[in-house]
């Protein structure tokens, strides 16, 4: 992974995302006067994150609506595209409960929405309701009449459906695969907006989603499938075990929960610095005791021999979160899946930290490809990734 940041891994991982999704030089222009700071208190690092990607969303941001004023429509639906992006790596690192959070992420949706339209991207929002509140997503269709396939794209731990589409978007399009990026609970809107914690039965909303899809004319209904990333490693298999309407199932990461690991034990090397607050926030517990036994209560043990379609595991052999030994684990456990497989990506080619957050774009085609191959994709329209 590229290191800006040699003594902070976060804000590593952070620009690492961001160069996904936006330029080089805007997202220098946030992390030069960060440079200094990168060791010093956590207070002191937070405020000068916030502010420092905020204003370089703020720039590109007003340079977007600019431009669609002066009727370039596209050229400022690409630069709202990416302040969304920055917009959400200012975000993404704040301590939950920070007032400025939510009407930050408001701002990033925004963007993201003008942004698509503007740029004349084949997406519309979707919003399902779930218990109180609603799960909100992004629908991308390729080009063509259909019905398409589609995976359902649900994010990890701390990873949003903004995030998730400006990185994989293209490369769903590119393999004729129509991708529904949402905000399952626990993380995105649903979390911040509606305060939808994180539950163990996945298989509930993947359902929804399904009954949703199932009523899109451009989409085949005998051919919808998941995939999700990270934390995302255990939400997918559980939800393909017990919604057999999906027809294959992707891990980017594998992901035991409570089985081999415990996301409140990790002590380094995070995406998130405030892994504690940050767990206690999204499960809704008392306290960080309280969250490592419901984290301990998510198991695959009964899941993972009730698949029975496609299964890919897709793991980074340096990822220091999952040893690989738990990947190899999730597939052999997967006994009766009819077609359980481990993609093990190397240092020497990339893709080999935690979900690939080196080169997210390798494993992403990786498991594109893979999912044309089991669902039916179309030819490319554009060129190869």
């Amino acid at each position: 992974m590229y290191r800006y940041f040699m003594e902070n891994f976060a804000w590593s991982f952070s620009v690492s995302l961001a160069m996904e999704m936006g330029q080089i030089n805007e997202i220098d222009q946030a992390c030069s006067p960060l440079l200094e700071l990168q060791t010093e208190s956590e207070e002191v690092m937070g405020e000068a994150w916030h502010k420092s990607w905020t204003l370089i969303g703020d720039k590109v941001a007003r340079q977007g609506y600019d431009d669609a004023a002066a009727g370039h429509g596209y050229t400022a639906g690409m630069k709202l595209l990416r302040a969304c992006a920055y917009y959400q790596i200012a975000e993404r690192l704040m301590v939950p409960g920070d007032h400025r959070r939510n009407p930050l992420y408001q701002r990033s949706i925004d963007c993201f929405s003008e942004g698509v339209k503007l740029s004349g991207h084949r997406t519309s929002r979707v919003e399902i309701p779930q218990g109180d509140g609603i799960m909100s997503g992004w629908l991308v269709l390729p080009e063509g009449p259909g019905p398409h396939p589609c995976l359902i794209y649900s994010n990890g731990f701390d990873s949003t459906k903004e995030i998730l589409y400006l990185i994989f978007h293209e490369l769903s399009r590119q393999r004729g695969i129509a991708t529904f990026f949402v905000d399952s609970e626990g993380t995105g809107e649903a979390l911040r907006f509606h305060d939808m914690k994180l539950k163990p039965e996945t298989e509930i909303w993947a359902g929804k989603c399904v009954d949703y899809l199932e009523n899109v004319e451009q989409i085949d209904s005998a051919r919808i499938g998941i995939m999700a990333l990270s934390f995302g490693g255990y939400s997918a298999p559980r939800a393909a075990a017990f919604e057999p309407r999906l027809k294959c199932c992707i891990s980017l990461g594998a992901n035991p929960v409570g089985d081999r690991v415990n996301p409140v034990d990790f002590e380094t090397d995070l995406s998130s610095p405030e892994i504690q607050s940050h767990s206690v926030w999204l499960t809704g517990a008392e306290s960080r005791q309280d969250a490592w036994k419901i984290f301990d209560s998510y198991t695959l043990m009964d899941a993972l021999p009730a698949l029975k379609c496609p299964f890919l595991v897709a793991h980074g052999e340096l990822d220091i979160l999952i040893p690989m030994e738990h990947a190899q684990w999730m597939v052999d456990m997967a006994s009766n899946s009819s077609r359980a497989e481990l993609r093990m990506f190397t240092e020497e080619e990339g893709a080999a930290e935690h979900c690939g957050a080196d080169d997210p774009t390798r494993i992403g085609a990786f498991c594109y490809d893979w999912a044309a191959e089991v669902l039916g994709g179309g030819a490319r329209t554009g060129p190869p990734v």
